[in-house]
């Protein structure tokens, strides 16, 4: 009996998943620095942490704004830049 998969494809597979748990664990790293919980408990991990103050937390949604605005007006100028060659 033969294994299904060859080497390139058991690479690829163990790449995907991979990719995928750490696209998962990011998002739930990211949705925890947000959180105004001071104890947080997610599958098998806790977290006890003092939260951000309120001046603290409004910084840091005014950061991650324009964060997305910076990254939002270079797509455009690139689209623009791509468009013109």
């Amino acid at each position: 009996m033969t294994w299904w998969l060859n080497s390139v494809e058991i690479v690829f597979v163990v790449a995907s998943a991979g990719a995928c748990f750490g696209g998962f664990v990011a998002l739930v790293c990211s949705n925890m620095r947000m959180s105004r919980c001071s104890k947080i408990k997610c599958c098998c991990f806790e977290c006890i942490r003092e939260n951000l103050t309120e001046r603290e937390y409004e910084d840091e949604l005014k950061n991650q704004e324009k964060i997305e605005g910076q990254m939002a007006r270079a797509s455009s100028a690139r689209e623009v830049e791509e468009g013109a060659v």
